[in-house]
């Protein structure tokens, strides 16, 4: 009977450190917005996607290197042997990932910012499909209700910025498509965290993004690396606490919450972006913001309380 308490309780706690970890994963993906609006003050968006990916490889890889030297023994990151499917899904990994980033970068010179991450805010949606398409994956009435109602909340948010011009329609399609890139990444992460380690899946996803970008940025850019401390700043924020901190735990989440639960909390994205943003840059906050925020909540709280969580 004893013993029994005390593994439901440390399975509790277990669980609220992962939550929590979630969370932290979320406030740091969402400074991102933050940095990039620094940052695109000197760079483009795609040099501003290159320094992020980039810099994260450089610091990220040469640790991962220096603890695999010294510390070798406590570093096992193959949990079971490799296939050629493995090293495929290590590939795409990159190919997935930068074409989102893409994607999303493109949209926002058609489109609206509220715009733009609303309509990559439907990633839940593509993954949900892809999952049932794909893994046969089967989902309770609770997981899809706090699911829509998460999602009706993220197009509460995006109403009043709505438009229907014929360069926002193109922007409006190109962050929808990078939904669903990104819905295609997180179930092959999901797929690869029995594996890999975290670090291990985003090194793959950042080298192969730099490299794909580093012709493209020459050929299109005129710069490729900030020249102020202040964009310097902004992007090694970008590679260290978004890519580095928010997207390495992100992956490590992946391990024990479902790749849908996941990109439906990310519909929280917007809302702490929007509050770091008042904080930050004395963006106001209108009463709208606030009925979102309370929708999306409800939603993440009965699909994390579902058994398809």
């Amino acid at each position: 009977m004893i013993q029994l308490k005390l593994t439901s309780q440390d399975n509790t706690r277990v669980n609220v450190i992962l939550f929590l970890t979630l969370v932290i994963a979320l406030i740091s993906i969402s400074f991102a917005p933050i940095f990039i609006r620094i940052s695109e003050n000197e760079l483009s968006a795609n040099s501003t996607v290159f320094n992020r990916l980039f810099i994260f490889f450089i610091v990220f890889g040469l640790a991962q290197t220096i603890r695999q030297r010294f510390y070798f023994s406590e570093n096992i990151e193959i949990k079971s042997p490799l296939t050629p499917k493995h090293w495929l899904l290590l590939l795409l990994v990159g190919i997935m990932s930068i074409t989102s980033l893409g994607l999303w970068a493109i949209s926002l010179q058609y489109t609206s910012v509220a715009n733009c991450m609303l309509l990559n805010n439907m990633t839940p949606i593509f993954t949900s499909i892809l999952a049932w398409l794909l893994f046969k994956k089967q989902f309770d009435s609770q997981f899809i209700l706090g699911m829509i109602l998460a999602l009706s909340g993220a197009i509460f948010l995006g109403l009043q910025d709505l438009q229907g011009t014929n360069s926002h329609l193109i922007g409006d399609f190109y962050a929808l498509l990078s939904a669903v890139f990104l819905g295609i990444y997180f179930l092959i992460v999901e797929q690869l965290r029995n594996h890999f380690s975290a670090t291990t899946i985003l090194l793959w996803r950042c080298g192969i993004g730099s490299v794909l970008l580093v012709p493209f940025v020459l050929f299109t850019e005129e710069k490729l690396f900030p020249n102020t401390w202040e964009t310097w700043l902004a992007v090694i924020g970008l590679g260290l606490i978004s890519e580095g901190l928010g997207q390495r735990l992100l992956a490590d989440c992946l391990d024990k919450f479902s790749s849908s639960f996941i990109a439906m909390f990310l519909l929280l994205e917007p809302i702490v972006s929007a509050i770091l943003a008042w904080v930050i840059f004395a963006e106001g906050l209108t009463s709208i913001t606030g009925v979102g925020f309370m929708i999306i909540l409800t939603g993440i709280y009965l699909a994390q309380s579902s058994h398809s969580a």
